[in-house]
């Protein structure tokens, strides 16, 4: 390998191993570059003429030649750097975590300092610029194989999608969760060496469950902590049995207890404390009763100890103030948020939940027109016009009788739905010409108006995972197919954005 003595700012000399560096005159230099956890993640150490001249330090890692990713970008402010014990008062040294680059490869690097910190309405960080320098930071390769090499199905165009970047939830790989961007390149990975189905971006971390009964919290830089056990207090067994969602105050893990299995959700903030309870198990059985059906009756349908409802998806919307939660055994169901009371229930009438219980049949929305109902379903989620966005894998129960119908290709629905016509309308789905069949997990995230992340997550019974990509004029931006990997790999995947990320 190669050394470069490079000349930098008013400071001086440096000598890098494999790095080059230019800059013109500046109030800092470069004086370190340190592989971190991930090839995906380095530490940069910057040497200040004077720390009162900066507010903040900004990275920006440019894309390939030819891609059409946003730059990976965030901007630190001084005290968050203080904070995470990266700035060395006594030495005018501050250490820059940069993420996100690409692996096995030469990354161009821009280095800002920052005198007067600016924040967006969107979360983005910005200010004025005093200094830039731009380095070379040669990465090794990743040991993520699986993810590197997609079978391209449509070269991506991705000049319209309004994301780049996706988190890929998986458990085969030992850290959760993978990112990508829209070019199928790994940006990052997780460094906790927990492989779990369960994690969620939120307050710039990724909260993940432990495995166990517990809660972690993965931060870009590599760093992670453990939040919060909740078997003590609340009788969690499993933390991770499926999704993690955004709530009305915090978010929403769906857990396990020793009583109930895929029923329970827990909303907690960013510190893991519990704001709020809620066990369909305890919702349906007292709708039941109220409603006048028998306890054993009941009791057979809310089971115990058994995977009666498969809660695999919970969402808050803001517009009615409730929680919509997939439970795949049974239906869709949208709940009052303070009550708890049912509002209503989107599903297929031929499974039990209809066929044996009139109690619940009031509750049943109307289908409009051709609209179809969502048999097996996941990933609930609101889109930016009100709708109920969701995956329908189209796949009856397994655990109830009668299970339902059944279909041979699975879809991406958005459905209207009238609470106060308890009416459901099909506005938009996408089913790739009915050509793929999904049965279990997958899912369906609008992340601008109307540009959607499709994961077909389990292909003809885990043959391979698909990503589909939509911009906004309904132009299908790319489609990757990972043969031989089932659902473990990827059985959820959701837009996120690393461009602009603030720290503070």
């Amino acid at each position: 390998m190669k050394n470069y003595v490079v000349a930098i700012g008013l400071i001086g000399l440096a000598v890098f191993q494999s790095t080059e560096i230019s800059a013109h005159a500046a109030s800092f230099s470069v004086s370190s570059i340190t592989p971190g956890p991930t090839p995906y993640i380095s530490k940069v150490t910057l040497k200040v003429a004077s720390l009162k001249l900066v507010n903040g330090l900004q990275f920006t890692i440019q894309p390939k030649p030819g891609s059409k990713t946003k730059p990976v970008s965030a901007t630190y402010t001084l005290s968050y750097l203080k904070s995470q014990g990266y700035v060395n008062q006594s030495k005018s040294e501050i250490i820059v975590p940069v993420f996100g680059l690409y692996q096995d490869y030469n990354n161009t690097v821009l280095l800002n300092t920052v005198s007067q910190l600016l924040k967006s309405a969107g979360g983005g960080g910005g200010g004025y610029t005093n200094d830039k320098v731009t380095i070379k930071i040669q990465t090794p390769p990743g040991d993520d194989y699986a993810y590197r090499h997609p079978t391209i199905l449509k070269y991506p165009d991705t000049k319209n999608l309004s994301y780049s970047f996706i988190q890929l939830k998986s458990w085969v790989y030992g850290n959760t969760p993978i990112i990508l961007d829209t070019d199928s390149e790994v940006r990052w990975v997780g460094t906790a060496g927990v492989g779990t189905i369960s994690s969620i971006l939120y307050d710039n971390a990724f909260y993940i469950s432990n495995g166990g009964s517990g809660l972690i919290r993965q931060e870009w830089d590599g760093h992670w902590s453990f939040v919060m056990d909740y078997y003590n207090d609340y009788g969690v067994n499993n933390t991770g049995h499926h999704n993690y969602d955004p709530g009305k105050k915090g978010f929403i893990l769906e857990v396990n207890t020793d009583e109930w299995t895929e029923c329970v959700n827990l909303e907690v903030d960013k510190n893991g404390e519990v704001l709020k309870i809620w066990n369909f198990a305890d919702i349906i059985k007292t709708a039941l009763l109220e409603g006048g059906e028998g306890l054993v009756a009941v009791e057979g349908f809310v089971r115990q100890y058994d995977d009666w409802f498969h809660n695999n998806a919970v969402t808050y919307n803001k517009r009615d103030d409730s929680i919509i939660a997939s439970g795949r055994e049974d239906f869709v169901i949208c709940i009052d948020y303070n009550t708890l009371k049912i509002k209503w229930i989107l599903g297929d009438t031929a499974k039990a939940w209809y066929q044996n219980f009139t109690a619940l049949r009031k509750y049943a929305l109307t289908l409009e027109g051709s609209t179809l109902p969502p048999i097996g379903h996941h990933a609930v989620s609101i889109t930016s016009d009100g709708c109920l966005l969701l995956h329908d894998n189209g796949l009856g129960s397994f655990n109830q009788s009668p299970g339902g119908s059944s279909r041979n290709y699975s879809a991406a629905r958005k459905y209207q739905i009238n609470a106060r016509k308890m009416t459901a309308k099909e506005i938009w789905r996408y089913d790739a010409y009915q050509y793929v069949y999904s049965p279990i997990c997958s899912s369906v995230y609008e992340d601008a108006p109307n540009n959607y992340l499709i994961d077909f997550a389990s292909v003809n019974w885990g043959q391979n995972v698909q990503l589909h990509g939509l911009d906004a004029k309904g132009k299908v931006a790319f489609i990757y197919r990972y043969d031989g990997c089932d659902w473990s790999y990827g059985w959820n995947a959701i837009p996120i954005h690393m461009e602009n990320i603030f720290f503070e």
